[in-house]
């Protein structure tokens, strides 16, 4: 059971890279990411930022790395827990900027296990000499104690579905 979360989550991972599942954004922001070791819980990825992340002063945009934490915690928290949660809390810690085309090593583990809440550490270095970009910690709810769960309608429902059940409760006039 385990390697089927494991692969679930590459699957899922692989599909947004190749633009087949998730948002345009989701597939921009981790453009020529690697997976470089998988295991349960601890994901560890290589990636030179690509030109479409760049901000005005030529660095990595904020938002689009934000996003990029975001799902890569995403992806080790399913490969740990195999299923859908979704993040409650969300901070990041911004050591240094990295520059597009800089070649950059990210890593995502699973810290803390708490039944239905689940800590994320993911690690953002300079490939070569180790020193810290960004330190993201992220803390994840089981998706059935939250009300609005836009990650898992967004990124995990097929299209069809999302829209069958948008049109239902459009009829019966109910808002998410």
């Amino acid at each position: 059971m385990e390697n089927d979360s494991l692969q679930t989550s590459l699957t899922w991972l692989h599909g947004v890279l190749r633009g087949k599942i998730g948002h345009g954004l989701d597939t921009r922001v981790l453009e020529g990411l690697r997976v470089v070791h998988a295991e349960k819980g601890l994901m560890r990825f290589d990636l030179v930022v690509p030109n479409g992340v760049s901000d005005v002063d030529g660095n990595w945009h904020v938002g689009a790395l934000a996003s990029l934490l975001d799902l890569l915690g995403g992806v080790a928290i399913f490969s740990f827990a195999n299923r859908i949660i979704t993040s409650v809390d969300f901070n990041v810690s911004y050591y240094s900027t990295a520059k597009i085309q800089e070649h950059v090593e990210i890593e995502s583990k699973v810290t803390a296990n708490r039944g239905k809440l689940i800590h994320v550490v993911v690690e953002v270095k300079r490939k070569g000499n180790g020193e810290v970009h960004f330190l993201c910690y992220l803390l994840f709810k089981d998706r059935s104690e939250c009300r609005h769960d836009y990650f898992y309608r967004h990124h995990f429902e097929p299209e069809d579905e999302l829209e069958r059940k948008v049109a239902i409760k459009a009829k019966r006039k109910i808002q998410w």
